[in-house]
């Protein structure tokens, strides 16, 4: 398990996460 393979994970991670609250705000507005 080498470094680059782990950056590569948590760039992957905290895309994955940035594209869920992005989906999770645009969610909340069309509730209200």
């Amino acid at each position: 398990y080498t470094v680059v393979k782990a950056c590569a994970e948590f760039g992957r991670l905290s895309q994955a996460h940035s594209e869920l609250s992005q989906s999770v705000r645009t969610g909340v507005v069309h509730l209200k």
